[in-house]
Protein backbone atom coordinates (compact mmCIF):
# COMPACT_ATOMS: atom_id res chain seq x y z
CA UNK A 1 0.00 0.00 0.00
CA UNK A 2 2.74 2.24 0.81
CA UNK A 3 4.15 2.28 -2.88
CA UNK A 4 1.26 3.28 -4.26
CA UNK A 5 0.22 6.10 -2.25
CA UNK A 6 3.94 6.78 -3.11
CA UNK A 7 2.75 6.66 -6.77
CA UNK A 8 -0.80 8.58 -5.74
CA UNK A 9 1.09 11.36 -4.35
CA UNK A 10 3.89 11.78 -6.93
CA UNK A 11 1.46 11.98 -9.73
CA UNK A 12 -0.77 14.60 -7.82
CA UNK A 13 2.87 16.50 -7.28
CA UNK A 14 3.41 16.67 -11.15
CA UNK A 15 -0.21 17.54 -11.62
CA UNK A 16 -0.11 20.15 -9.83
CA UNK A 17 3.20 21.46 -11.23
CA UNK A 18 1.81 20.57 -14.57
CA UNK A 19 -1.27 23.28 -13.65
CA UNK A 20 0.96 25.46 -12.86
CA UNK A 21 2.76 25.54 -16.12
CA UNK A 22 -0.34 25.89 -17.88
CA UNK A 23 -1.44 29.14 -16.00
CA UNK A 24 1.93 30.87 -16.71
CA UNK A 25 1.51 30.07 -20.16
CA UNK A 26 -2.28 31.58 -20.17
CA UNK A 27 -1.02 34.60 -18.13
CA UNK A 28 1.76 35.66 -21.01
CA UNK A 29 -0.77 34.81 -23.84
CA UNK A 30 -3.61 37.05 -21.95
CA UNK A 31 -0.92 39.61 -21.09
CA UNK A 32 0.03 39.05 -25.15
CA UNK A 33 -3.39 39.67 -26.66
CA UNK A 34 -4.17 42.76 -24.28
CA UNK A 35 -0.82 44.50 -24.94
CA UNK A 36 -1.57 44.24 -28.44
CA UNK A 37 -5.19 45.12 -28.12
CA UNK A 38 -4.10 48.07 -25.93
CA UNK A 39 -1.19 49.01 -28.34
CA UNK A 40 -4.04 49.07 -31.44
CA UNK A 41 -6.36 51.45 -29.41
CA UNK A 42 -3.66 53.97 -28.41
CA UNK A 43 -2.13 53.95 -31.53
CA UNK A 44 -5.90 54.52 -32.91
CA UNK A 45 -5.99 52.38 -35.47
CA UNK A 46 -9.90 53.24 -36.56
CA UNK A 47 -9.70 51.00 -39.70
CA UNK A 48 -11.52 47.75 -39.49
CA UNK A 49 -9.55 44.30 -40.39
CA UNK A 50 -10.34 40.70 -40.55
CA UNK A 51 -7.81 37.57 -41.26
CA UNK A 52 -8.46 33.84 -41.80
CA UNK A 53 -5.93 32.22 -39.66
CA UNK A 54 -7.49 28.69 -40.12
CA UNK A 55 -10.04 26.80 -42.31
CA UNK A 56 -11.13 22.92 -41.59
CA UNK A 57 -13.61 21.38 -43.27
CA UNK A 58 -16.07 24.38 -43.61
CA UNK A 59 -14.92 26.25 -40.07
CA UNK A 60 -12.72 29.81 -40.55
CA UNK A 61 -11.14 30.72 -37.69
CA UNK A 62 -10.58 34.74 -37.76
CA UNK A 63 -8.65 37.51 -35.59
CA UNK A 64 -10.13 40.70 -36.30
CA UNK A 65 -9.93 44.34 -35.16
CA UNK A 66 -13.66 45.73 -35.25
CA UNK A 67 -16.15 48.23 -33.95
CA UNK A 68 -17.30 46.39 -30.76
CA UNK A 69 -20.83 47.83 -31.61
CA UNK A 70 -22.28 48.89 -34.97
CA UNK A 71 -22.73 52.27 -33.03
CA UNK A 72 -19.73 52.76 -30.85
CA UNK A 73 -16.63 54.55 -31.51
CA UNK A 74 -14.39 51.43 -29.73
CA UNK A 75 -12.40 49.28 -31.53
CA UNK A 76 -11.52 45.55 -30.27
CA UNK A 77 -9.38 42.34 -31.09
CA UNK A 78 -12.22 39.54 -32.00
CA UNK A 79 -12.17 35.98 -32.87
CA UNK A 80 -14.43 34.92 -35.08
CA UNK A 81 -15.85 31.46 -35.97
CA UNK A 82 -17.81 30.73 -38.66
CA UNK A 83 -19.32 28.09 -40.75
CA UNK A 84 -20.50 28.37 -44.56
CA UNK A 85 -23.86 29.13 -43.29
CA UNK A 86 -23.63 30.76 -39.74
CA UNK A 87 -21.50 32.84 -37.07
CA UNK A 88 -20.49 30.11 -34.46
CA UNK A 89 -18.45 32.81 -32.53
CA UNK A 90 -17.97 36.02 -31.89
CA UNK A 91 -16.00 37.53 -29.35
CA UNK A 92 -13.28 39.80 -27.86
CA UNK A 93 -10.05 37.25 -28.18
CA UNK A 94 -9.23 37.83 -24.59
CA UNK A 95 -12.69 37.39 -23.38
CA UNK A 96 -12.70 33.63 -25.21
CA UNK A 97 -12.04 30.57 -22.86
CA UNK A 98 -9.14 29.11 -21.84
CA UNK A 99 -8.05 26.62 -24.10
CA UNK A 100 -9.84 28.89 -27.27
CA UNK A 101 -7.23 31.43 -26.26
CA UNK A 102 -4.60 29.07 -26.16
CA UNK A 103 -5.15 27.43 -29.35
CA UNK A 104 -5.29 30.10 -31.44
CA UNK A 105 -3.44 33.13 -29.93
CA UNK A 106 -0.20 31.91 -31.43
CA UNK A 107 -1.81 33.41 -34.68
CA UNK A 108 -1.79 37.16 -33.67
CA UNK A 109 1.75 37.55 -35.62
CA UNK A 110 0.07 36.34 -38.54
CA UNK A 111 -2.81 39.23 -38.14
CA UNK A 112 -0.09 42.04 -37.11
CA UNK A 113 1.94 41.05 -40.24
CA UNK A 114 -1.64 40.98 -42.80
CA UNK A 115 -2.59 43.97 -40.91
CA UNK A 116 0.46 45.93 -41.53
CA UNK A 117 0.34 44.62 -45.53
CA UNK A 118 -3.32 46.17 -45.70
CA UNK A 119 -2.52 49.58 -44.14
CA UNK A 120 0.57 49.36 -46.53
CA UNK A 121 -1.72 48.65 -49.39
CA UNK A 122 -4.27 51.94 -48.43
CA UNK A 123 -1.01 54.51 -47.93
CA UNK A 124 0.23 53.60 -51.44
CA UNK A 125 -3.27 53.94 -52.85
CA UNK A 126 -3.75 57.47 -51.37
CA UNK A 127 0.24 58.47 -51.91
CA UNK A 128 -0.94 57.38 -55.81
CA UNK A 129 -4.11 60.19 -55.84
CA UNK A 130 -2.13 62.76 -54.18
Amino acid sequence: MSTNSNSTTLSLKELIKEKETLLNLLDKVSNLIRTCENQLVELKFHFPFKVCIKEEDSIKVYISWELVKEDSKNYRLFLLIESEVEQILRKPFIETNLEIRLKYSSYLGKFIDRYTDYLKEINEKFIGIL
